[in-house]
C-alpha cells in the first residue's frame, strides 16, 4: 500500500513538472514574441532576470535586463535609405 501511495505521489510530482515546464515554456515563448515581433520591450522584465548575463562570440557581454533591451533594441532600429 506504501508503495502505491508513493508510486501515485511521484507521478502527480511528475505531472505537475510537466505543467510546470508548459506553462514556463509559453511564457517566454509569448514575452519573445512581444519584444522581438512586436517590439514590446518592456516584456523583457518579464523574462530576463536582473543578474542576467549574455556572452557573445569575441568577448563581447551584456548584463541584466537592461543590456539585453539595449542589445534588441539594436535589431529594432529601421534601416535608412542613407545606410543601405
Amino acid at each position: 500500500m506504501i508503495g502505491l501511495i508513493t508510486l501515485a505521489l511521484g507521478v502527480t510530482a511528475i505531472d505537475n513538472a510537466v505543467t510546470d515546464e508548459a506553462r514556463n515554456e509559453a511564457i517566454i515563448e509569448g514575452n519573445l514574441d512581444e519584444i522581438l515581433h512586436k517590439g514590446d520591450l518592456d516584456a523583457i522584465d518579464e523574462i530576463v532576470a536582473v543578474n542576467y548575463v549574455r556572452h557573445m562570440p569575441g568577448g563581447h557581454k551584456f548584463r541584466g535586463r537592461e543590456g539585453y533591451r539595449q542589445h534588441h533594441q539594436g535589431f529594432m532600429t529601421p534601416l535608412s535609405l542613407d545606410m543601405v
